[in-house]
């Protein structure tokens, strides 16, 4: 298939506003490539505790046992069936989105209690895969030693200090909503005018035209962007895989562009902080093509498996109704090889899940979808129907 007839450039934008310079803009999809399932060579993962089942519920399930002012119930069906509960931060900052004091405060309560597992952000883990990918791959851009003191300053904020600033509703953070709010905003334009030019091309309608796009699909520069395309990584004669293509930009923006420019403009740099406790990011910075040939063909899929996830789910949401909960969404699929059952009581974003779940380079949760309005019985006892379908499943 010619360049010219292309639906599209390079896939979905780049999950966070960070920079204007999408190096995918100049990447056109080869859909001719035949290349193998990303699990083909993967080792299976596998679970970390044989006696408990780690059971991470969407927010809306949270909120739905506060409201239902199911806590304890929740609690002992919890203790009595061998589940680990466990919940990101990024549930955390959801809750405090809603601008309904009462309802927060209940949902907040619930999730801060000391009975589950609170998780790492999905910063510090995909940082985490990086950071080893590049003592495989590029071990001179490491630093001698870490940076202890920054990843310590670090730690203690996302597992201690933002959990007890939630509990106290701490200004700072409630003050966030109306930033992260503009940013959801982007990124759904965005997704929603990616996902007219493909139906308007005809190139994936549907979810189950997913996984074969997900296993072939191939991006080519243009004609007039190959010289850019050498520059960045490309080499010539060569097909990517979308994947690492949009993650490439993603860290190079993260690492280089806003890294740069946050002094002046006050923009995250919460990617940077992490990697750049353990790497020296202006030696990595300093070659941008080989940067960009570490990300283009040489990164182990299973390796960067949560980066790899955030692109499957969000490229998978542009083949059902786009909805104002898609980027979260897709920040949750980054916490999905930390269970073995993601409970939502979002029937898209589950079938999302599990249709390039199979796909995955590595083991990682299946979806339960919770269908609490058909149940008599309470929130708890859909919680325990899907859990006991999604186990039927993955048997």
């Amino acid at each position: 298939m010619s360049a010219s007839a292309a639906p599209d450039r390079a896939g979905p934008k780049p999950r966070r506003p960070l920079a204007n310079e999408n190096l995918g803009r100049r990447f056109y999809p080869e859909r001719t490539g035949q290349g193998s399932s990303p699990c083909s060579h993967a080792p299976q993962e596998s679970n970390e505790s044989s006696q408990q089942t780690r059971l991470l519920l969407d927010t809306n399930v949270w909120s739905r046992l506060a409201d239902y002012r199911e806590q304890d119930q929740f609690h002992r069906f919890v203790r009595s069936s061998q589940i680990q509960v466990v919940i990101p931060p990024a549930t955390l900052l959801e809750v405090l989105n809603s601008p309904h004091t009462a309802s927060r405060r209940r949902i907040v309560r619930l999730i801060c209690r000391s009975a589950w597992r609170h998780l790492p952000t999905e910063a510090e883990r995909e940082s985490g895969e990086f950071v080893a990918e590049v003592a495989r791959l590029r071990p001179h851009w490491l630093k001698q030693e870490p940076d202890q003191r920054a990843i310590a300053e670090l730690e203690s904020f996302w597992k201690t200090r933002v959990w007890r600033a939630a509990r106290d509703e701490a200004a700072g953070l409630l003050a966030g909503r109306q930033r992260r709010a503009a940013q959801s905003e982007l990124l759904l334009r965005e997704q929603r005018q990616q996902q007219a030019e493909w139906r308007s091309a005809g190139f994936f309608r549907t979810l189950e035209e997913v996984p074969k796009a997900i296993r072939l699909r191939r991006l080519i520069p243009p004609p007039d962007g190959e010289a850019d395309a050498i520059a960045e990584g490309w080499q010539p004669g060569t097909v990517i895989e979308p994947w690492r293509l949009e993650n490439l930009g993603i860290f190079w923006q993260a690492l280089f562009t806003v890294r740069r420019r946050a002094p002046f403009t006050g923009e995250d740099t919460t990617y940077a902080d992490w990697v750049g406790a353990y790497v020296d990011l202006d030696v990595a910075c300093s070659d941008r093509a080989d940067f960009g040939r570490m990300w283009l063909y040489e990164m182990d899929d299973a390796a960067m498996l949560r980066c790899w996830l955030r692109w499957a789910v969000r490229y998978g949401q542009h083949a059902s109704k786009i909805g104002p909960g898609n980027p979260v969404d897709e920040q949750y699929s980054s916490y999905l090889p930390d269970a073995d059952i993601f409970a939502t009581a979002d029937r898209r974003f589950a079938r999302v899940i599990n249709v390039v779940r199979p796909e995955a380079p590595r083991r990682c949760a299946v979806a339960a979808f919770v269908d609490i309005g058909s149940q008599k019985g309470g929130v708890t006892e859909a919680i325990s129907d899907a859990l006991e379908a999604a186990r039927s499943s993955i048997s």
